[in-house]
């Protein structure tokens, strides 16, 4: 019994094959030739970039919604920007026209800012949103 046990396991290593060896990938690509009878290319194709997106374009005439307010005066309701708001939220406070620039008096103290019916009249709007 021994012997057919040892003639077996011979007959096993006898079958044994090797791993087999993986060799690495090209690194250059293979080689396109034009079939028989067509001329290549003489001009290689060209590279044609993606147009880039056009930049947002940023609306200076939009006043922040948070700034529009209303106060009550002695002459009555005066909605307007207040100016501290505008000089912390909006960024062309300088290119607003002088002439809209407002002060008066409340119960809470003095106020300043730019009177919205104005501002509407010079083509600002109000940003939704």
């Amino acid at each position: 019994m021994g012997k057919i046990i040892h003639d077996n396991n011979k007959k096993k290593r006898a079958n044994h094959q090797p791993a087999p060896v993986y060799d690495h990938p090209r690194s250059e690509p293979p080689r396109y030739h034009p079939p028989r009878g067509v001329q290549p290319h003489h001009n290689p194709p060209r590279y044609h970039p993606q147009p880039r997106p056009l930049p947002r374009h940023v609306n200076n005439k939009l006043l922040p919604k948070q700034c529009f307010q209303s106060f009550d005066t002695r002459r009555g309701t005066i909605r307007m920007f207040g100016e501290r708001c505008l000089q912390r939220n909006f960024r062309h406070v300088k290119s607003l026209p002088q002439n809209c620039h407002y002060k008066f008096g409340t119960p809470n103290g003095l106020r300043s800012g730019f009177e919205a019916r104005c501002l509407r009249d010079a083509g600002y709007r109000l940003a939704r949103g």
